[in-house]
């Protein structure tokens, strides 16, 4: 059984500005886009390249250990990997993960042979898959359903907290509101707490 190899170094800043320049150089070469002197605002290892509004910016990650590539026109932003067909991911698990500078190779080779449509500015498959991120991602909105059960579980919370504590008052008042709805359990309890009500009144 072989040994596993060591992982591999994590790339110095300079190292990792080389990698993305040399594996994306078709960029410029084939495609007519500018590599910018400048990194994103957040991350000094990223670099970007830029034809009018469409940008490709590799992105290092992870201290060194990952990279990611997004593809950008003005302001919206999608990540590379969903305009490559699912029949050229990789799909066979590898005992040892790629090194950064390897990732960013194989990410190029990927763009080069999956996105040329958008590297021309054919933008429809961008589009597309752009509209289905939003939507996938999008926060969905909170049905009364979904507010009437939270309220209820934090009711039956409030409940059990004020029961383990005698206070029957404040059982009654968070219970009673959803006595149609309780489990066998919570109902026990508000019944109990009634009960005391009533021997404390009478």
């Amino acid at each position: 059984m072989n040994p596993m190899k060591e992982p591999a170094p994590r790339p110095t800043l300079e190292e990792f500005r080389a990698c993305c320049d040399a594996s994306f150089s078709f960029l410029i070469g084939e495609y007519g886009f500018e590599r910018l002197a400048a990194p994103t605002e957040y991350n000094d290892f990223s670099v970007r390249f830029r034809k009018g509004e469409l940008e490709v910016v590799v992105i290092g990650e992870n201290w060194g250990e990952s990279a990611s590539c997004e593809l950008l026109r003005g302001k919206d932003e999608l990540y590379y990997g969903f305009l490559v067909p699912a029949s050229a991911r990789e799909t066979k698990r590898r005992r040892q993960p790629l090194g950064q500078l390897e990732q960013i190779r194989a990410m190029a080779g990927f763009v080069q042979r999956h996105v040329t449509d958008f590297l021309r500015g054919d933008l429809a498959r961008f589009e597309l898959a752009l509209a289905e991120w939003r939507r996938v991602t999008q926060p969905r909105p909170i049905s009364d359903a979904h507010r009437h059960e939270r309220e209820k579980a934090q009711a039956v919370t409030a409940a059990g907290h004020a029961s383990r504590h005698g206070d029957h008052a404040t059982v009654v008042r968070h219970l009673e509101p959803f006595a149609g709805e309780l489990s066998a359990h919570q109902r026990r309890m508000l019944d109990t707490a009634r009960e005391r009500l009533k021997e404390g009144s009478g």
